[in-house]
């Protein structure tokens, strides 16, 4: 009988096989874990576990940008910076801001905003007035409109939850769509008439933050975050109908989500209290029978009590809700 340090063979082999045994069950953790990163990285390019979540790439929406500047730049330099009456006022009226007048209205009208006129003015504090300034001022905003479209495109898509590469070309389409709009578009937004393409601006601002409210609704955000968010919709509705009356047909569809979001909202909330007033019921019922009959009236008052304070709970919850 060999002895290695007081240990027989017999016994090291023993040992060594537990050890063996020991590190395969250390390591499979691991194993187990690489191959579910593997298993995670081959769904697709939506969310991985314990990753970063892939993003769009934003080299669309700089190509729709370029395209929006040529176009607009084509039609400017094609119509040699002709301007009508109604644009020379606001040009007039960006002048006299410089020189310290508040105007609140366009001239002779109560509606339409000046706050064209406040942005023209900063430009021509900066270039100087004239006719290719007044003609900066649109081209400028229609970028921000071609943003602004492709956020609201990549928000509706998170909410209805598509894949990266469906989201990557619903946001593409839509701000290319924004990009180039039909020709009567176009040159509405080019011209200064007092706030068209600063109402597309607060269009697509109010919807942005419709769309967030239901969404953080959704997710049981709190009062406070929620009133700040109505909060933020009545100041852009305010500032839309200061500058455009226009913003309605924005408002309208605002409302229309909004309400249509609340009702589903309570739908589910009803279903909810059902299935619970349901499963009490239903238990209640089952432990009536499996009780004597004389015990059985008691069981019975107690299980139709139980049923009212369900339906007097729903009645007042749909109260706090409205």
């Amino acid at each position: 009988m060999y002895v290695v340090f007081g240990m027989s063979i017999r016994d090291l082999n023993t040992a060594q096989s537990k050890a063996q045994h020991f590190d395969q069950l250390v390591e499979a953790p691991g194993q187990n874990y690489a191959q579910e990163r593997i298993v995670w990285y081959k769904r697709g390019p939506g969310r991985r576990k314990d990753s970063i979540t892939q993003q769009p790439s934003y080299l669309p929406l700089l190509f729709c940008l370029l395209i929006a500047i040529v176009v607009r730049a084509f039609i400017v330099i094609h119509t040699q910076g002709f301007i009508d009456g109604d644009e020379a006022l606001v040009g007039i009226q960006a002048e006299h801001i410089l020189r310290g007048e508040l105007p609140i209205y366009f001239y002779n009208q109560p509606y339409m905003g000046s706050l064209e006129a406040y942005i023209m003015a900063g430009i021509f504090a900066i270039v100087g007035p004239s006719v290719w300034a007044l003609r900066a001022e649109p081209i400028l905003l229609s970028l921000i409109v071609v943003r602004l479209t492709w956020k609201l495109a990549s928000a509706l898509a998170g909410t209805a939850r598509l894949p990266l590469h469906a989201k990557q070309w619903f946001m593409t389409i839509a701000a290319f769509l924004a990009a180039i709009p039909p020709l009567y578009d176009t040159v509405l937004q080019l011209r200064t008439l007092g706030g068209y393409v600063e109402i597309f601006i607060f269009m697509l601002l109010l919807m942005l933050f419709a769309l967030a409210l239901t969404n953080r609704r959704a997710d049981g955000a709190s009062r406070r975050e929620l009133a700040w968010r109505w909060a933020s919709i009545g100041f852009i509705i305010g500032l839309g109908l200061w500058v455009n009356p226009l913003i309605f047909y924005a408002i309208f569809a605002t409302a229309i989500w909004i309400v249509w979001d609340w009702v589903n909202c309570r739908a589910n909330t009803s279903d909810l209290l059902g299935s619970i007033e349901s499963m009490a019921e239903h238990h209640l019922h089952t432990a009536i029978e499996r009780k004597p009959s004389t015990s059985r009236r008691c069981t019975s008052t107690i299980s139709h009590t139980i049923g009212h304070i369900f339906r007097v709970s729903t009645f007042i919850y749909h109260l706090r809700r409205t």
